[in-house]
């Protein structure tokens, strides 16, 4: 990936910012395993792409690049080896995370990212809007996002720029209802309803809607995130009702289509609406 971005690509017509962005990688990363004409030495650590923990290093590094153009496609062929090799996409944008000042902390003008925490959410958020229904991104995006939240790595981020995301999860679920990629955003909601009590309102919100979705499986997947939510975490106050909520989420046979399954999934959202109302008041 990176070979094919600093040394296949034609950007002398490009803006002149970009092709320095472009020089900056390259003295980080050499075009051959063995090339040492390069800075590859600096900081002390030596690259080889016959070296993992040294290249993974350098792309870290490489994030912190201020050049947006050239950023935006590193970190998207990053996060494109989420389906096959999640550990290393979200390794490596984790990795330049915890490099970040802390929120709140005094830094210098001069020491300020050109790319935080913030922007990393956004960057997520526009890989998941992408009009591309086969487009190649948007599951390994939400397993990337998913993966960083539940190891704490964008907790840093501001408050507002977290609804984004979810609405973007929203409108994949909604527009691209392929399971798998359903599943998925299932799966990240139930790790934004640990972000924030707006969040856990918004997210419990779309699990129940999708305990009545027409695949089996996904209503099952809903629960599962669902119980998770309110009866593990307790993102949601439920009051007296987490027992009986508890038992009809996990009691009730869900990949069944049964009378029973109807008459659980209408006492369950008659427990749980009227809490997440009582929240937004």
């Amino acid at each position: 990936m990176l070979e094919i971005l600093l040394y296949e690509q034609r950007v002398e017509a490009a803006d002149s910012r970009l092709c320095e962005g472009l020089e900056q990688l390259r003295r980080l990363v050499p075009a051959q395993p063995n090339d040492s004409s390069g800075d590859a030495g600096v900081d002390g650590c030596e690259f080889s792409w016959a070296d993992p923990e040294a290249a993974f290093t350098r792309i870290v590094q490489a994030l912190s690049v201020s050049d947006e153009q050239l950023r935006r496609p590193l970190f998207e062929g990053l996060v494109s080896t989420g389906s096959a090799e999640p550990l290393f996409a979200v390794g490596a944008v984790a990795a330049y995370a915890e490099t970040l000042p802390e929120t709140g902390a005094t830094v210098a003008a001069s020491a300020q990212p050109e790319w935080g925490v913030d922007g990393i959410v956004a960057e997520l958020t526009r890989l998941l809007l992408t009009d591309r229904q086969t487009s190649k991104i948007i599951n390994p995006a939400l397993i990337v996002a998913d993966q960083l939240i539940e190891q704490g790595a964008l907790l840093a981020a501001a408050p507002d720029s977290w609804i984004p995301l979810y609405r973007a999860t929203q409108r994949v679920a909604f527009k691209l209802r392929a399971p798998l990629r359903l599943s998925l955003c299932l799966k990240l909601y139930g790790s934004l309803a640990l972000v924030s009590e707006e969040l856990s309102r918004l997210a419990v919100g779309s699990l129940l809607a999708h305990m009545a979705h027409p695949v089996l499986r996904i209503r099952q997947t809903a629960a599962d995130h669902l119980f998770s939510a309110l009866c593990i975490h307790g993102v949601v106050d439920v009051g007296d009702d987490g027992d009986e909520i508890g038992r009809l989420v996990s009691e009730t046979e869900w990949a069944q289509e049964s009378a029973g399954v109807k008459d659980a999934r209408a006492q369950l959202t008659a427990l749980v609406r009227p809490r997440l109302a009582q929240d937004r008041n």
